[in-house]
């Protein structure tokens, strides 16, 4: 777990940074798609790290790369729909 996933290490964190009257709040964003495989391609386009594991891997193996996540979300959820909740600390402070 990050200092920003602990709702305390993050308002630590921000306070030792300079901010003051810190609020650290809790936000919970419920994503709902149809398949595994609709929520993979979601994330594959949209978030960072996935992105950074395409680029490090190269054209070559990305189906082989692909394949492996994929399974591993198949095999951990079934196959859908998909009722994931993205649970993230957003903080709040005055400079």
């Amino acid at each position: 777990q990050t200092p920003l996933g602990d709702a305390e290490e993050f308002r630590a964190e921000m306070t030792d940074a300079g901010f003051r009257e810190v609020e650290v709040h809790e936000v919970t964003h419920v994503i709902e798609t149809p398949s595994i495989e609709e929520f993979w391609l979601t994330r594959e386009r949209s978030a960072p790290p996935i992105q950074a594991v395409r680029e490090a891997v190269g054209p070559e193996r990305r189906t082989e790369v692909r394949q492996n996540h994929l399974n591993s979300l198949l095999a951990k959820w079934g196959t859908g729909p998909l009722r994931v909740a993205m649970i993230a600390n957003l903080g709040v402070g005055r400079a």
